[in-house]
């Protein structure tokens, strides 16, 4: 495999003490040192589960905390400062984000008591910084949500031109099962409770979001306006809200 950076901008079984199936001396992948696996993307993008199948096949840094800039693999919803892109300026960087619909997106934020209804292209905010940054790597939440694990492997092993191991495709799918997970965001009250050591898994982490359902329609039209140029970026069709909401709420 070829010698590159990644960085990804977007669960602990026990919230206080590492995965007890993680061994960071000998992850199921080993990359070389040279590399950083950084996830970034927008909320509510299914990220979380992104991260942690990563966390799983590459970390071999750090056993927890999900901000820890010397791990391998690191998260956020952000851009990085300018200071702080300093840190990995001799690095070499490949960057894997999540995408959603856009208006399940903001659905999404809603039910978590959050009110976002303009979405950023996370991605592009990473265009001032000077980071060394030779792939872009997308996965899709309609192609992985409810436990459809081979999207994230198969577009892992075409983009970086490995094999992911088939007993770690296995723990990968039993220990972030949709089932698994939410037995993690049980121990939590709510979404402002999280585990910020290991997983970032919150209180009520998983929803079964639908626009239709939990947005006004005139806060789906807004919402559809503001970040029509993003869906059309990320591959969404156009849509008639109006109309696909009426008929949902008959």
């Amino acid at each position: 495999m070829k010698n590159f950076c990644i960085f990804i901008c977007s669960l602990s079984l026990f919230a206080s003490e590492p995965y007890p199936y993680r061994d960071i001396k000998n992850p199921p992948i080993k990359l070389p040192d040279d590399i950083i696996i950084f996830h970034l993307s927008g909320g509510r993008t299914g990220s979380t589960l992104i991260f942690n199948v990563l966390t799983y096949l590459f970390e071999d840094n750090v056993k927890s905390n999900v901000h820890d800039f010397n791990a391998r693999v690191i998260k956020r919803h952000c851009p990085l400062e300018a200071g702080r892109s300093k840190t990995f300026k001799k690095k070499r960087i490949i960057i894997t984000t999540s995408h959603r619909e856009p208006l399940n997106m903001v659905a999404s934020e809603e039910n978590t008591g959050k009110r976002v209804i303009f979405l950023r292209d996370t991605i592009a905010l990473l265009d001032h910084t000077n980071l060394k940054i030779i792939k872009k790597i997308p996965f899709k939440y309609e192609l992985f949500q409810n436990d459809q694990f081979d999207h994230i492997f198969e577009t892992l092993e075409a983009a970086l031109d490995l094999t992911i191991p088939e007993y770690a495709k296995a723990n990968a799918r039993k220990f972030f099962s949709i089932k698994e997970m939410k037995k993690i965001a049980s121990r939590y009250k709510n979404f402002s409770q999280y585990d910020d050591q290991i997983t970032n898994i919150h209180g009520k982490h998983i929803y079964g979001s639908d626009w239709r359902k939990d947005l006004s329609l005139e806060t789906a039209i807004k919402a559809y306006n503001l970040n029509y140029n993003l869906r059309k970026k990320w591959g969404y069709q156009d849509i008639d809200v109006e109309k696909e909401w009426i008929e949902y709420h008959k």
